[in-house]
């Protein structure tokens, strides 16, 4: 038998968070012998070339590297062209497996699905300890809990969080040679500005698809609460809310020509990820006036016509900055 399985990674910084990331890969492919490993080190100057050699005689691991930093969408395109596996998984350099692999070697030995989503959990590091955001919440992703869709029309509408949507690339295995298919120069390039070209071609194999699988198996942990260093600042912000209003959808709307669907994407981003992201925008940034007005008409272009805006969304850009950072201080952080 071939290879069945290609891990993927790309890394830039992360020394320490990929050594948890590849201990977990170590502790459930040690009696696999079709799988193997793929990373990318995009120029990194911390010990993270350190780590990978540490772990070369312990993995079936391939090493490549750029010396300059060429962005996470080339590190993926550049792991993908040299992997051999039937399926691919990507995992984040700051993700890491807490799943077993008996939850999916069966399904990909099976050969008839083409792409799965697995379920998972969150967690945030604050002051070096580990927080797990939704450890024993079952089913957040989908409205109806069902292992098996053969009708993407129905796996869309039943979505009920963005990460369902594939947005992002660590729960998702699939098909590489439909992902050979779909990623295409012309793609990448007309979908560049969403900085997450990899859900195109998931979203295009779910159309094209008969069979799309949800593992109900928590499998793997991400890392949230870490933006990059530029979303950090006004311009950086501002396109990170622009991509999750705007960007994505005129990808859903390229890839699907449906109108509902794009209605139920554009609801379920502005419940789930736009509202956080302007949570996170008040509580851990000092933006001036100028930037919420920018948002606003950002927002208010695209989702007037949703309820949520007007209940959920202004109430937050009306709130001063210092309440929603004591409301953080008091419930969250206590709850942790």
């Amino acid at each position: 038998m071939g290879t069945l399985l290609s891990i993927l990674i790309t890394t830039y910084n992360r020394g320490d968070f990929l050594a948890q990331c590849l201990d977990s890969i170590e502790k459930v492919v040690a009696n696999q012998k079709n799988i193997e490993m793929i990373v990318f080190d995009n120029g990194s100057a911390d010990n993270t070339m350190e780590v990978l050699k540490r772990y070369e005689n312990r993995l079936p691991i391939r090493i490549l590297h750029e010396d300059d930093n060429k962005r996470f969408v080339y590190g993926i395109l550049k792991c993908i062209s040299h992997a051999v596996g039937k399926y691919c998984w990507f995992l984040g350099d700051d993700d890491f497996i807490i799943g077993e692999m008996d939850s999916v070697m069966p399904w990909l030995l099976k050969d008839d699905t083409d792409i799965f989503l697995m379920d998972h959990i969150f967690y945030i590091v604050e002051s070096g300890n580990y927080k797990y955001l939704n450890e024993g919440e079952n089913n957040f992703l989908f409205r109806e809990n069902r292992s098996l869709y053969e009708d993407y029309k129905e796996y869309f509408l039943n979505v009920r969080h963005p990460n369902a949507f594939f947005l992002h690339i660590a729960p998702v295995i699939f098909r590489r040679s439909l992902w050979n298919r779909y990623m295409t120069q012309e793609a990448i390039k007309k979908h560049s500005r969403s900085e997450s070209t990899h859900a195109y071609a998931f979203m295009m194999i779910l159309k094209n698809s008969n069979r799309i699988r949800f593992i109900d198996k928590k499998m793997v942990a991400l890392r949230v609460g870490a933006p990059a260093e530029e979303n950090l600042m006004e311009n950086g912000r501002y396109n990170r809310v622009r991509m999750d209003a705007e960007f994505f959808t005129d990808m859903v709307r390229d890839v699907f020509h449906d109108e509902i669907l794009v209605r139920h994407f554009k609801a379920v981003m502005l419940k789930k990820s736009v509202v956080v992201l302007l949570l996170g925008s008040k509580i851990r940034c000092k933006f001036n006036v100028r930037f919420y007005l920018k948002v606003f008409k950002l927002l208010y272009s695209n989702y007037r016509t949703h309820p949520f805006f007007w209940y959920g969304i202004i109430p937050v850009l009306m709130t001063p900055r210092i309440a929603l950072v004591l409301a953080y201080r008091l419930f969250v952080k206590k709850a942790g």
